[in-house]
């Protein structure tokens, strides 16, 4: 990894927001705000909701910076398009839906995974993947049946 992600506290920044996003499956506007004008306490994440501090890096002059969805996502796919995948085809949602994914894949509720998720429906169902280790334990589940 150390190949693929420049060096700056900016990157620091953003690969710490990226496993946040992914262990939270969270949606955009539960992060970053779109704009400074849409940030709401009662909606957003403020430095008071978690013990450590926000999305912030020191630029190359030594100022204190926020980092931006804008930053967010364009950090996200140079770091894809590095490791040779289409950029095009990963934004943030990809990290919700990878933390949802992986937590189903690590036998977590999927009750837990939908209320950690903050979704109101089934609607995560879907970002569900299932591998090929899961469906043959599917299949071996019915063959055992049958020899009963």
């Amino acid at each position: 990894m150390a190949a693929v992600l420049p060096g700056g506290s900016r990157w620091h920044a953003l690969f710490v927001c990226c496993v946040f996003w992914v262990l939270g499956m969270l949606r955009r506007s539960n992060l970053v705000p779109g704009a400074l004008s849409l940030f709401g306490q009662e909606k957003h994440l403020t430095r008071a909701d978690i013990t450590i501090d926000g999305a912030y890096y020191l630029d190359d002059a030594g100022a204190l910076r926020s980092l931006s969805f804008d930053a967010l996502v364009a950090g996200i796919k140079h770091l894809v398009a590095a490791v040779g995948l289409d950029p095009t085809s990963y934004s943030t949602h990809s990290l919700r839906r990878g933390g949802a994914t992986w937590a189903f894949e690590h036998k977590v509720p999927t009750l837990l995974i939908k209320a950690t998720g903050d979704w109101s429906s089934n609607a995560y169902e879907p970002y569900l993947t299932l591998g090929p280790g899961e469906k043959l334990q599917c299949t071996g589940a019915m063959l055992r049946a049958l020899s009963r």
